[in-house]
């Protein structure tokens, strides 16, 4: 009984796919405008053509020194040096501190929308900042800036001075 159904279902698939496949030729004939089809059936020449053989030399091998950076000395003046007090902005859940300026940097403390801190290290992207119980990277599109002085600036953060654009 099984075979008999198996038989008859795939005779009317047969049926199906053949009527559909027909339908479809119909209509591409009826269709058709003044083209027709030509097929190109030649042989293509395939012997290889020789290639010329092109010899390229080497330049000589100059043994010189390995380059040597030149030595900048760093100087800061009192007009380059920047002290900043930050404020996280109006968030509606936290800022994430991490501990690399990426995204993906492991998180090392949040901070509620208010918050205020310290810059350590100014960037395009992310700053470096401390509370005094969390230091780490947020994005400096949620925070506010405020330019204090370096008497402002707290003795246990002063270091280098910040630069911005590092």
């Amino acid at each position: 009984m099984n075979k008999d159904r198996s038989i008859i279902l795939a005779a009317i698939l047969f049926l199906l796919v053949s009527g559909s496949a027909v339908g479809v030729l119909r209509y591409v004939m009826d269709n058709k405008k003044e083209t027709t089809l030509s097929v190109d059936w030649s042989i293509p020449d395939t012997t290889e053509v020789p290639k010329e053989t092109e010899t390229v030399e080497e330049p000589p091998k100059v043994e010189s020194e390995p380059a040597k950076e030149p030595y900048i000395e760093e100087s800061y003046t009192e007009e380059e040096q920047s002290y900043y007090r930050f404020t996280v902005a109006a968030l509606k859940s936290f800022l994430n501190c991490r501990a690399t300026p990426d995204k993906k940097g492991k998180v090392v403390g949040r901070l509620k929308s208010g918050s205020q801190g310290y810059v350590l290290e100014t960037g395009d992207d992310w700053i470096l900042i401390t509370t005094g119980k969390v230091t780490g990277y947020v994005s400096g599109e949620y925070i506010e800036l405020e330019e204090i002085s370096k008497e402002e600036f707290p003795k246990d953060y002063l270091g280098e001075p910040i630069q911005e654009g590092n």
